[in-house]
């Protein structure tokens, strides 16, 4: 099977200046894990997943050690996200040549084989220099149940 039979034709598309609001209510909005980021003629600059957002407002040290998140005050979350107004998609993405991608023509099973490997929930699928649409762990096992019958 290829990815042009499993992609999703329509991911979530911003421009490098997208503010955080536009961008999360654009994600939410369409149920998606991430937003691709592209230039006026649609080619890819980037990625911007829910976890790239998080990761903006969770402190790293937190990664250290878990028990620390008990000692932040209970509207740490709120203070800290209330400052993120000037955030755009050009500050918290992935950057074009960091992000693994496939062609509509490529295997399925490599799209998987990416997104398993590389822990990734999206991956952009580009021809000719453009997004043509993204496939994600739900658009390989929703094409895979098609296939069970």
């Amino acid at each position: 099977m290829l990815v042009k039979y499993a992609m999703e034709k329509e991911p979530v598309r911003v421009p490098a200046t997208a503010p955080l609001r536009t961008i999360l209510e654009a994600v939410l909005e369409a149920n998606q894990d991430a937003a691709i980021v592209v230039d006026e003629a649609g080619a890819l600059l980037g990625l911007v997943g829910i976890h790239d957002i998080l990761r903006r407002i969770v402190p790293r040290y937190l990664d250290l050690d878990a028990n620390l998140a008990k000692v932040m005050h209970e509207n740490y979350f709120d203070e800290v996200f209330a400052k993120q107004g000037d955030v755009t998609a050009a500050d918290l993405m992935s950057k074009g040549d960091s992000v693994d991608t496939v062609s509509p023509d490529d295997a399925v099973i490599k799209a998987a084989a990416l997104l398993v490997e590389h822990r990734r929930k999206v991956l952009p699928v580009v021809e000719g220099g453009h997004v043509v649409g993204v496939i994600t762990r739900r658009s390989v096992l929703r094409r895979a149940i098609e296939k069970l019958g």
